[in-house]
């Protein structure tokens, strides 16, 4: 029996127990409130247990008008869209609150999303070189990558940074207002990952592409390009 959800603990989760609540006393189960609201049957278990993406305003609707719910999940969704900390990460949250040092590994002297222009541009201009070799990189090729980022108006930080290892069909990128520094697809700003882990779990690209405003075909060139570079 799978482990009962504490509506308290976050609005996906509050979320999920309404769901659920309206769900067992209209009667239908998961596969069929699933075929009703045009999305499979572990998708509804998903966001019954706050485990995977958000739900789509569309899908909220839908839920509300078959389960006879009077707009509540309508209601409930802007705040399920807008929390700031998935379920996931209240662990990670707890843990640093106990903890006695916290350290962090950076690969570089400040994280590439979170440099002024003039900042890359100064590290590009000064003699960089590979410490395995001393091999000095071309400052030309180095540059070319500050094209990938997108500077937000009147701002010295960038906003975003695109990721070339992904199809020019569905730009993903890196917005550290999105995602938790994670990539997200750039035009809705979903986690890649919450729409890999849709797909690994069996959901069609139809489905997903439903869900969140793409073509199956944007989703199978993203969920491809995943595989890709997992091999």
């Amino acid at each position: 029996m799978a482990k009962e959800i504490d509506p308290s603990t976050s609005m996906a989760a509050l979320f999920g127990a309404r769901m659920r609540e309206l769900r067992t006393a209209a009667g239908p189960t998961r596969a069929e409130l699933g075929a009703k609201t045009h999305v499979v049957g572990t998708r509804i278990t998903r966001i019954e247990r706050a485990s995977g993406a958000k739900p789509t305003l569309e899908l909220a609707r839908a839920l509300d008008a078959v389960l006879g719910a009077d707009n509540l999940l309508v209601d409930l969704w802007p705040y399920v869209y807008r929390e700031a900390f998935p379920d996931w990460s209240r662990k990670f949250m707890a843990y640093s609150e106990r903890a006695v040092s916290i350290r962090q590994y950076a690969a570089h002297v400040v994280p590439g999303p979170l440099q002024t222009e003039d900042y890359a541009r100064a590290v590009l201009s000064g003699d960089l070189r590979r410490a395995r070799d001393g091999q000095v990189p071309i400052k030309e090729v180095v540059s070319d990558h500050l094209r990938y980022l997108t500077w937000a108006p009147g701002d010295d930080f960038p906003s975003s940074l695109r990721l070339r290892q992904y199809p020019a069909s569905v730009p993903v990128v890196i917005d550290p207002r999105f995602g938790h520094g994670l990539p997200v697809v750039a035009a809705n700003r979903v986690p890649v990952k919450a729409i890999t882990d849709l797909w690994e779990a069996g959901e069609s690209v139809e489905d997903i592409a439903y869900d969140y405003g793409m073509t199956p075909e944007q989703v199978d060139a993203l969920c491809q390009a995943v595989v890709r570079l997992a091999a």
